[in-house]
C-alpha cells in the first residue's frame, strides 16, 4: 500500500481502502472511520445540476429581486450622524503631558506647552463657531468636503426627484 516506506497513498488506493472499510463496518462505525472524499459525496457537490468549476461547492441560484418600493432617492437626509467626534489638538496635549511627566507635574516649567495647547483649543472653538454659523445661515462654502444635513436638504430640495 505504501511506496518506498514513506506512507504515501494514491487517491485510488485511498478510495478503495475507504470502500473496504465501509463494507466491513457497521453504520455507526461508518460515520466515524470512513474518510469522506469528493468521490463519495459527488451528489452533495452537484448543485443546480452543475459541477463546481474551481473545486468548491457550487452556489445556489439566488432568489429574484422583488422591489416593493421604487428605487429612488428621497428629497431629504436626516441629521442623526451630524455630531462629529473630532479629536483636535491631540498632538499639543501629548506634548504638554509629556512635559508634565518629565518635570514632575510642575506647571511653571511647562508654561510654553500649556500656552500652545490653549491657543490650539481656542482656535478649534472659533472654527467650530464659524462652521455652525455658516450652517445656520445655509451658506455654501465652495470646495467643502462635508456638508451639513441642512445644506444637503437645501440642495436636494432644489433638484427634486421625478415622481
Amino acid at each position: 500500500m505504501t511506496q518506498g516506506g514513506r506512507g504515501r497513498i494514491s487517491i485510488t488506493q485511498q478510495h478503495s481502502i475507504t470502500q473496504q472499510q465501509a463494507r466491513r463496518s457497521t453504520p455507526h462505525q461508518l460515520s466515524t472511520t470512513m474518510r469522506l472524499t469528493p468521490l463519495n459525496l459527488r451528489s452533495m457537490y452537484l448543485v443546480n445540476n452543475q459541477r463546481p468549476k474551481n473545486g468548491r461547492r457550487a452556489t445556489r441560484v439566488p432568489f429574484p429581486f422583488n422591489g416593493c418600493l421604487p428605487l429612488q432617492l428621497r428629497d431629504s437626509v436626516s441629521g442623526k450622524s451630524e455630531k462629529l467626534q473630532s479629536n483636535p489638538c491631540v498632538q499639543e496635549m501629548f506634548v504638554m503631558f509629556s512635559c508634565f511627566k518629565k518635570n514632575d507635574f510642575d506647571q511653571a516649567l511647562c508654561s510654553k506647552e500649556i500656552q500652545t495647547f490653549e491657543a490650539c483649543h481656542l482656535n478649534h472653538l472659533t472654527n467650530e463657531k464659524r462652521k455652525k454659523e455658516q450652517e445656520r445661515r445655509g451658506v455654501m462654502v465652495p470646495g467643502e468636503k462635508r456638508l451639513a444635513h441642512k445644506q444637503l436638504n437645501h440642495l436636494l430640495g432644489r433638484y427634486k426627484q421625478p415622481v
